[in-house]
């Protein structure tokens, strides 16, 4: 089969991996003498560079003026303004400092997410062997797009998601499954019942050849591979308010409406200022418990990953 130009590929076009050979060489339009390099630029036109994304970073004051102007802050701020008019100065500045320890630990979350991104983006290599015009060449990796073949050897970082074609190497997938040993890697026909990941005949992004000799066709580059998955995962940084912090939120609102609207005082009673005060305080324990919970969490995460 020769390299054919393929006008109905589009950015979101990931073919399935797991189909014969031959219908995978024919859905990326793709020769065994590889893709000629005026389609590669072509279609690195369409796919784009094959890197990690990154959002783009803000300055810190303008990250944390953000956290304190989203709707949750904003009710907050709206709690303490009542709770100052009403004379009531020790759950004012509670209600403040609750809103300056919830950004901070906002803006804490989005810089680590940020450094997340970078840690990733140093599992892909600058650059890559491919088969163009039916000559092996070294090219940038970013410069890699689907239907290319590359060459695989021992101690290459493979920079996309891609098939076994010829030969058999051993891959350290440990960055992706947490195994802590190679797997062997085989041209030939995929396996029924297996994960993505288990798959003999793939390799993937951000992983690395520890033996052998191979060559594989690209089926997926930059966002589209497992590691570019992950990747937009840390770049969803824009945190959502948990039901916890709007429960907290919606019991300093109504503190502060209660000490500040007499018709309120007269339906709960003068006991109901003290009880809400009481479950204000109580509040901040699983706040706090929660950080820590989710800091854990990401420890044991980066352990057995």
């Amino acid at each position: 089969m020769t390299e054919t130009a393929a006008p109905d590929l589009t950015p979101d076009t990931v073919p399935d991996p797991l189909e014969p050979l031959p219908l995978l060489r024919r859905e990326l339009h793709t020769g065994r003498r590889g893709l000629s390099s005026r389609e590669g630029e072509r279609r690195l036109a369409v796919y784009g560079p094959d890197e990690v994304r990154r959002s783009a970073r803000t300055g810190i004051l303008r990250e944390l003026l953000r956290q304190l102007v989203h709707p949750l802050a904003l009710l907050l701020w709206a709690a303490a303004a009542l709770a100052f008019i009403a004379a009531i100065a020790v759950l004012g500045w509670a209600i403040v400092a609750v809103i300056l320890v919830n950004a901070g630990f906002a803006l804490v979350q989005e810089r680590q997410a940020e450094k997340a991104l970078e840690t990733l983006a140093r599992y892909l290599p600058a650059q890559a062997q491919v088969i163009r015009d039916g000559q092996a060449q070294h090219v940038p990796a970013r410069d890699l797009v689907p239907g290319d073949l590359i060459a695989l050897v021992e101690g290459d970082r493979i920079p996309v998601d891609a098939r076994l074609t010829e030969g058999g190497a051993e891959a350290d997938l440990s960055m992706l499954t947490g195994e802590s040993t190679p797997v062997e890697r085989l041209a030939g026909p995929g396996l029924d019942g297996l994960s993505l990941f288990q798959e003999p005949n793939l390799v993937f992004s951000g992983t690395t050849a520890t033996e052998g000799q191979a060559q594989a066709i690209v089926f997926a580059t930059g966002d589209h591979t497992e590691l570019g998955r992950i990747a937009a995962l840390s770049r969803r940084t824009r945190r959502e308010p948990s039901p916890l912090e709007r429960q907290v939120a919606f019991e300093l609102v109504f503190t502060a409406a209660l000490v500040y609207a007499p018709p309120l005082q007269n339906l709960f009673g003068t006991a109901a200022l003290p009880l809400d005060v009481v479950l204000l305080i109580s509040a901040f324990p699983p706040l706090v418990w929660g950080s820590e919970l989710r800091r854990w969490a990401r420890r044991r995460h980066h352990r057995y990953s």
